[in-house]
């Protein structure tokens, strides 16, 4: 299970983001300890691995309540070519807490000015032309905490698929987003204010959905979360498998 942090992770996080934890296995830019696996019998797989503001310039800072006015690609892909893109659904929809997902200096950091709400916004990887026969699609992602929590709710993703007869709701078949595939301290954040190292957790998790049964070809999916205020997007993996 998830282990339970003292909330101090708060809006300054983003300003300083995670690069300067004490320690763990730097991969790249936001990816700690290769956490995506090779998918045996996918035929397309696209990887963000790295989501800073280094790479992806041009985006709403601090707190995140702006639209992006743009996706994100991903950062490599392999195998048949598609067009799938990150984007932006929502931030917090608060009135007042107002923040929500932005590219920050080392991950997607989900901002906001309270140093802990369930809810901190909304992001979906949107594939629009998907693989020919699609049966089964898997969705690797590692995350950051913050007090805790990273998806909102401790709620999964979920997967919405298009057809010509109408949208769709794909029925989870393996994945728990209260019980990560793998989890990990990476460091401490130094916070000045409090004087006190806070642990950084990272979680990893693996999400899969049969499509097998459709009868109709798919013309489009989409794979939507929610994450908690100050948690942390590090990157994420979708696989196509026919």
């Amino acid at each position: 299970m998830k282990k339970t942090q003292n909330p101090l992770i708060l809006g300054i996080l983003s300003l300083a983001s995670l690069q300067i934890a004490t320690a763990g296995t730097y991969v790249s830019e936001g990816v700690y300890g290769n956490p995506f696996s090779a998918v045996s019998g996918a035929v397309a797989t696209s990887i963000w691995s790295d989501v800073s503001d280094s790479v992806h310039t041009g985006f709403p800072g601090w707190p995140g309540s702006s639209s992006w006015g743009a996706t994100i690609s991903p950062n490599s892909a392999t195998g048949t070519s598609t067009d799938i893109e990150l984007e932006r659904i929502a931030g917090t929809g608060h009135w007042f807490w107002v923040g929500g997902p932005y590219p920050a200096d080392d991950t997607i950091y989900f901002g906001g000015f309270a140093s802990s709400r369930n809810v901190g916004g909304t992001l979906a990887a949107e594939e629009v032309a998907p693989i020919s026969n699609l049966t089964e699609v898997i969705f690797q992602i590692q995350l950051g905490e913050a007090d805790g929590e990273d998806f909102s709710s401790s709620a999964a993703p979920t997967l919405t698929y298009t057809t010509s007869s109408g949208t769709f709701t794909a029925t989870l078949t393996s994945g728990d987003a209260t019980n990560p595939d793998d989890s990990f301290i990476n460091g401490t954040y130094s916070n000045g204010e409090y004087d006190v190292d806070e642990t950084v957790t990272l979680n990893e998790y693996e999400f899969t959905w049969d499509l097998s049964t459709v009868s109709e070809t798919i013309l489009s999916f989409k794979v939507e979360w929610n994450q908690a205020m100050h948690s942390q997007l590090y990157g994420f993996q979708v696989d196509q498998k026919d």
